[in-house]
């Protein structure tokens, strides 16, 4: 167990809660924790500046793993697995800069009820009517990062919890916006667009909680409609 892990032990067992830390934390972040009125648990990987940078996971209040996943730059990436609680996975997610790209649910394993609802989004601060008195204060500062000759390249907020908010945009070398993402707790939601370079729409459509839902509109850079189709929950409607 690393130094930090220890410290945190140590304060923990002050405290009279469970010792143990199960997460380890990429070089360059830190870990936190919180523990629910309920009894589960919740641990992450921060950066210096709040922003959840890696592993994540949520325990049961019998200590079995509720979901394991992780973050990058506060949106989510990679493989989300969801366990019931004995143990048993019954669903796999994989996430792209918080769009849900892959699923699979184990059509034979029916999800625990005490697992998160439909929308399985974890909102820390929210998820636990106890917590308002453990966090304080809005959103984090605005994240912005500027091209060599001083033009915009992203603009966009974190929530207090280190997960993307709001609008997100992105700008081509040159000053042209490049694109317009709208995040929920690190995750794709509402509205999506995209343009080319020479400023003309490349994508319209919209998110629900990390998956394609209803209209999706692509241009080529001629302004040529490529494609248009409809999306309920990430599949295309009939």
């Amino acid at each position: 167990m690393g130094t930090r892990a220890l410290g945190l032990a140590a304060v923990m067992l002050a405290a009279g809660a469970c010792t143990i830390v199960r997460t380890e934390c990429p070089d360059g972040t830190d870990i936190k924790r919180r523990i629910y009125s309920g009894g589960g648990e919740a641990e992450w990987c921060h950066r210096g500046d709040g922003v959840h940078q890696g592993p994540e996971a949520r325990y049961y209040e019998n200590g079995v793993a509720m979901i394991q996943g992780a973050y990058s730059d506060g949106a989510r990436e990679g493989e989300w697995t969801y366990f019931t609680q004995l143990g048993a996975i019954w669903r796999r997610d994989r996430w792209e800069d918080g769009a849900l790209v892959e699923q699979h649910v184990d059509p034979n394993m029916a999800p625990d009820p005490l697992a998160p609802t439909d929308s399985l989004v974890i909102k820390l601060a929210s998820a636990d009517p106890m917590l308002g008195r453990q966090v304080s204060g809005g959103d984090l500062e605005a994240f912005a990062v500027w091209y060599d000759d001083g033009k915009p390249r992203v603009l966009g907020h974190y929530d207090r919890d280190g997960l993307r908010t709001g609008t997100w945009r992105f700008w081509h070398p040159g000053g042209v916006l490049a694109r317009e993402v709208d995040y929920d707790a690190g995750v794709r939601h509402r509205a999506f667009r995209e343009w080319h370079a020479n400023g003309r729409a490349k994508t319209d459509g919209s998110y629900d909680v990390g998956e394609r839902d209803g209209r999706w509109r692509r241009w080529d850079n001629t302004g040529r409609l490529v494609t248009d189709g409809t999306y309920r929950r990430g599949k295309v409607a009939p």
